[in-house]
């Protein structure tokens, strides 16, 4: 069974994705965090199969965590998910190895679809 970690420091917004992803895994496969550094410390005490990580986080960049997240832990698989979508960010994302890179103002509903196709 895949496992998935949610970074987001909305509890709103983590709240919606469970939501959302209920079914599709059971409760104990879905971690979540809303900061950098709480993200970081569960990663490394168990590395989810799939992350959804959004780009601003209060102590420091999605797009930071991404990068070290390539450099440790490669076989993640990582999406990107942000209301800051512009082109820079999406290249940064792309070039550091996310699979994806989903705005939440208009691709958020397709999550659930992508997770799927992921387990």
């Amino acid at each position: 069974m895949r496992s998935l970690f949610i970074v987001d420091d909305s509890s709103l917004i983590i709240e919606r994705l469970l939501n959302m992803l209920e079914g599709l895994l059971p409760p104990d496969q879905i971690t979540y965090a809303g900061s950098y550094g709480e993200a970081l410390n569960l990663i490394g005490i168990r590395p989810p199969d799939i992350l959804l990580l959004d780009v601003h986080l209060p102590d420091k960049s999605g797009v930071e965590l991404l990068r070290v997240v390539r450099k440790r832990f490669p076989a993640i698989i990582v999406i990107m998910i942000s209301n800051q979508s512009d082109e820079s960010y999406r290249s940064a994302c792309a070039s550091l190895g996310a699979l994806r890179f989903l705005d939440k103002s208009t691709e958020f509903e397709e999550i659930p679809a992508l997770i799927e196709s992921l387990l």
